[in-house]
């Protein structure tokens, strides 16, 4: 329900966006989790947001597992991908089992939308809470920073589930531009870029 913490382990692909656009609609939080961390960290943050669900791409199940195993408060998992655990819900059985209705809540801009992490030089990655209207007000930002257009094929490279990338993600969705997602691979990423026409990408040198 509204309000709730939906813990997340995904890469770079469509069912981020799909996630990160569900917790919009419904009013619950997310805690997006680098899939770079080790189970015992995965499980430390999720104790530390209380989080009631986790939501994961199969290729990171023992991460799901540790949790699974020492977080009784977390009651639902949903895994993206073959092969998912006995204990989880399908993800895509359980999106085409739904109903296709408009979920009845409401939402404004300063509620909670979700737990962004830092990276946690020091130790564990520090949270801090991101709101709609910080979310909304980073998108116009990127669109008139980049000069983001209907027309641009943006590459995204920066892993979704972090600041940067996720502002690169909502500020293409925003203009209406076709997304080319990826998680880095340095023998695809110019073929990638020459096949889909990519216009604009920001990376780290």
């Amino acid at each position: 329900k509204k309000g709730d913490m939906v813990a997340f382990v995904i890469s770079n692909r469509a069912e981020i966006i799909e996630t990160f656009f569900a917790l919009g609609k419904t009013g619950m939080v997310g805690l997006p989790l680098n899939y770079r961390m080790a189970p015992k960290e995965i499980v430390q943050m999720v104790l530390h947001a209380e989080a009631k669900a986790l939501i994961f791409e199969t290729a990171y199940a023992q991460f799901a597992e540790a949790v699974q195993k020492q977080v009784p408060g977390v009651k639902t998992f949903i895994g993206i991908g073959d092969q998912t655990p006995a204990f989880a819900l399908d993800y895509e059985k359980l999106i085409s089992d739904g109903s296709s209705n408009e979920p009845d809540i409401e939402i404004n801009e300063e509620d909670d939308y979700y737990l962004n992490l830092t990276s946690g030089t020091t130790g564990l990655p520090k949270s801090y809470m991101l709101t709609h209207y910080n979310n909304a007000t980073l998108i116009i930002d990127m669109t008139q920073m980049f000069h983001i257009r209907e027309e641009d094929v943006p590459l995204i490279i920066f892993p979704i589930f972090g600041r940067v990338g996720f502002a690169w993600m909502g500020a293409g969705i925003y203009n209406g531009a076709r997304l080319v997602i990826m998680n880095f691979d340095p023998k695809r990423v110019c073929e990638v870029i020459q096949a889909e026409k990519v216009t604009i990408s920001n990376w780290v040198t």
